[in-house]
């Protein structure tokens, strides 16, 4: 028994022993083998693959596409959205450029969201920085929001990215005067004419810049160039008027004003400029003629009346001055430019009568007249600066108290010189 017990072990350890050695040679034998091979694709089969993936995502991105566009162009808004978004996302390439990003934030626009509308152009502009449509665009809707700088801004990108357009300097010519920027505006504005020398509304919107900021040759020679093309524009030749007239160039002032008259015969102001001119020009008669004309149309006019008390004054027709001083005096007894106009024909009228000789007493008396007229005058503020020039002149001409202490009983000068003044 014992024995058959031995044997049995003897045989299990040989097994064992055999398996060991068959799992070593089996290892050794697997660890040599080579690995095994992928299968090989030919490069025709894998084109065929990447044209088949194409061709999926091409058909994908166009169909969006097709879906956004025909919501867009049918006005449905709020169903193109969500196509947009879609193209921008598979558009990988750009093959649609800009467009969606356009489209997309315009949808949103039209749907009242112009804040989403900002935030498409934003992205876009990410994506395509050079896109002057986008930087156009998104300035629009700043300028929409009263975000003027930012319109700006973008404004001035689209003319920088490429040449702008006349509509696009001609706002950023408006925006730069809403932004108070006046110099750059004459320089948008000048740019418009470059590229549109036809067009007589910015010219003259250029002129009023050159106005505003001074620059009065510049805004003179373009109120004469729109004048050209537009011979009977009246506020062109009211302003050309003003402007020579203020230039001192009377000769010129006076052809605008005349031209202007014939347009519009009735115009009070007009008239008066033109008889102020011809004073300028010493012209007298001419200008009596011009503030009659007023006269005509308004017979209240105190300001006329005073003009033609002075223009007769300037010809030596004292008597017949006063008598249109008097007439404004009429109308309006505080009237400080007839007070001093009344003044000015007392003191014209001593200065000649006493010309060449020693003051005399009689002469001092009607400086005197001058004087108290002045004194009324200066209580108004529209002739107190004149009048007190004139004070301060024949303040040494009127008498002294020895001359009033000399003459007791004189109240009135009695020369021939001054007799008119008595009637």
């Amino acid at each position: 028994m014992r024995e058959q017990a031995a044997n049995k072990i003897r045989g299990t350890v040989v097994l064992l022993a055999l398996a060991v050695v068959f799992g070593s040679v089996m290892a050794v034998q697997f660890a040599c083998a080579p690995p095994p091979q992928k299968p090989q694709i030919s490069p025709e089969r894998q084109k065929a693959i990447q044209d088949s993936l194409r061709r999926v995502w091409e058909f994908e991105r166009n169909k969006w596409w097709s879906t956004a566009y025909e919501n867009y162009k049918n006005k449905l808004y709020k169903r193109a959205i969500k196509p947009f978004w879609k193209v921008i996302d598979l558009d990988t390439t750009h093959v649609f450029k800009d467009l969606p990003f356009r489209y997309l934030a315009d949808s949103y626009w039209k749907l009242g969201k112009p804040d989403s509308a900002e935030v498409v152009y934003k992205l876009g502009l990410k994506v395509f920085p050079n896109s002057q449509q986008l930087h156009r665009n998104l300035g629009y809707l700043y300028m929409g929001k009263e975000m003027i700088p930012e319109a700006i801004h973008e404004y001035e990108q689209a003319v920088t990215v490429d040449s702008g357009t006349v509509d696009d300097y001609k706002v950023l010519g408006n925006l730069y005067v809403r932004n108070d920027d006046l110099d750059k505006a004459i320089e948008a504005y000048k740019k418009v004419l470059e590229m549109n020398p036809d067009d007589q509304e910015v010219r003259k919107v250029l002129a009023e810049l050159y106005k505003t900021t001074g620059r009065t040759e510049e805004a003179v020679a373009a109120m004469e160039e729109a004048l050209k093309n537009d011979p009977n524009n009246i506020k062109l030749l009211y302003d050309l008027g003003k402007a020579y007239y203020k230039n001192q160039e009377w000769e010129k002032a006076l052809e605008k004003f005349q031209k202007l008259s014939q347009l519009k015969p009735n115009d009070v102001d007009v008239l008066m400029y033109i008889g102020n001119t011809y004073e300028q020009l010493e012209q007298w008669r001419n200008a009596i003629k011009a503030y009659e004309k007023v006269l005509k149309l308004d017979p209240q006019n105190k300001r006329a009346l005073v003009e033609i008390a002075n223009c007769y004054k300037n010809l030596g027709q004292f008597a017949r001055a006063r008598t249109y001083v008097r007439r404004a005096l009429k109308i309006d007894p505080n009237y400080g430019l007839a007070h001093l106009t009344l003044g000015e024909i007392y003191q014209a009228a001593a200065d000649k009568c006493s010309e060449g000789r020693k003051l005399t007493f009689d002469d001092k008396l009607i400086y005197k007249m001058a004087y108290d007229e002045f004194l009324k005058a200066k209580n108004d503020p529209e002739a107190s600066t004149y009048a007190q020039r004139d004070l301060e002149y024949v303040s040494t001409l009127i008498p002294t108290k020895e001359d009033y202490f000399m003459h007791p009983d004189q109240k009135k000068a009695t020369s021939d010189c001054y007799k008119w003044i008595y009637r």
